[in-house]
């Protein structure tokens, strides 16, 4: 799910990888993450999404941009943006992108609607919710908000859990995460699991914790 691209890139690599990522989907509305790092000593952001197809696009924007940087030299940096400046333009020619993709220090929310048809993108950073799954419509069974989930967690001064709390009685990776979380007090995003054919199914990685619950279960 992770990208990482330099933050004059962003706003960009966003605008690419959505006209080439949904350019055959029906309108959609998601949530994507964002986290300033540092990368070979530049300031850069971690971009997370649930479609492949965007951090992907977006990532193959920033490798264009280096190998055009490449091609043409230390002395060749003006046509080199030149380049990139216009093959931009005119991928994105006709596409409307409103919004604000303004980001923090630490882990950022960025919710996006996009609608391919008419070839218009909204993004919005946002707060998350709460670190309680019943204020979530869908009590966290989508991957969008899990996402905003994860946000909520990493800034929260403290948790309660409930144990006889539905959604985990009945959402097994959730589960897997809160417990990771609580051991490591992290969430390492490389975890997130994703079903290709239907991105807002989820999935988190805790081989710990499953071969402990497998171990219980044979004894």
């Amino acid at each position: 799910m992770p990208a990482t691209f330099s933050v004059q890139a962003f706003a960009e690599s966003i605008g690419f990888g959505l006209v080439d990522a949904f350019k055959h989907r029906e309108p959609v509305e998601f949530v994507v993450l964002a986290a300033r790092v540092d990368y070979r000593g530049h300031a850069a952001y971690s971009l997370t999404s649930p479609y492949i197809e965007l951090t992907e696009a977006a990532l193959n924007r920033v490798q264009r941009v280096v190998s055009l940087h490449k091609e043409h030299g230390p002395d060749g940096k003006e046509e080199a943006k030149r380049l990139y400046q216009q093959e931009l333009e005119i991928a994105l020619e006709g596409f409307h992108i409103s919004g604000s993709v303004i980001l923090e220090d630490g882990l950022n929310c960025v919710r996006v609607r996009c609608d391919p048809r008419t070839r218009t993108a909204h993004l919005q950073p946002f707060s998350p919710r709460s670190t309680k799954p019943q204020d979530y419509p869908n009590r966290l069974s989508y991957t969008s908000e899990i996402l905003e989930y994860a946000v909520a967690l990493l800034n929260a001064k403290y948790l309660i859990v409930d144990a006889d709390d539905p959604a985990l009685q009945n959402l097994y990776p959730l589960v897997k995460l809160l417990s990771r979380f609580m051991d490591h007090h992290s969430i390492d995003l490389g975890h997130f699991r994703v079903n290709d054919a239907d991105p807002e199914e989820w999935d988190f990685e805790n081989a710990e914790l499953d071969y402990e619950l497998g171990t219980s279960r044979k004894d």
